[in-house]
């Protein structure tokens, strides 16, 4: 089962209700039924071994939903986690999803935290596109900082508090 298989199959009020409770989504709700609609009118990526991976990962005060992307390469007998913050939409609706994932979740649930993560750099899919010229190594991305979009660094900074 693939994302767009899970947000094709749930209605917007489902969903944006999973992000209120989830994420305390409340101004941005109609940011969000703007991105489940292109994220429907967009054409899925299914070419990549990517698979979507959400776990939690529990910690003393508060627990956290970590959404990453998997695909196969292991690293000391551990599958590597990838980012997905800066995929480009397409990729994310196209990949499959773990079945661990599947297992252990609601299918809105899946759907929201990918979304919070979808949206984690921007509501415009074309805010994207400037990690075209990022580099990769040893499975970890970067960018140089006068690369980043304006306001960027500012916005990340505020959201850490």
């Amino acid at each position: 089962m693939r994302l767009i298989d899970l947000i094709e199959k749930h209605d917007d009020e489902s969903i944006l209700m999973g992000m209120g409770l989830s994420y305390n989504v409340v101004e941005e709700r109609e940011d969000y039924r703007r991105v489940l609609g292109i994220l429907r009118t967009t054409q899925p990526e299914t070419g990549s071994r990517m698979r979507l991976c959400i776990k939690l990962i529990a910690n003393d005060e508060d627990g956290w939903y970590d959404v990453s992307g998997h695909d196969g390469t292991m690293r000391r007998d551990v599958e590597v986690d990838y980012d997905l913050e800066y995929l480009p939409w397409e990729d994310w609706i196209g990949m499959e999803i773990e079945e661990g994932t599947l297992a252990s979740m609601q299918e809105v649930e899946i759907i929201v935290h990918s979304l919070w993560n979808m949206t984690f750099v921007s509501f415009d899919p074309n805010d994207l596109q400037w990690v075209d010229g990022a580099n990769e190594k040893d499975g970890v991305w970067s960018c140089p900082l006068e690369e980043l979009p304006d306001g960027f660094l500012d916005d990340f900074l505020d959201e850490l508090g």
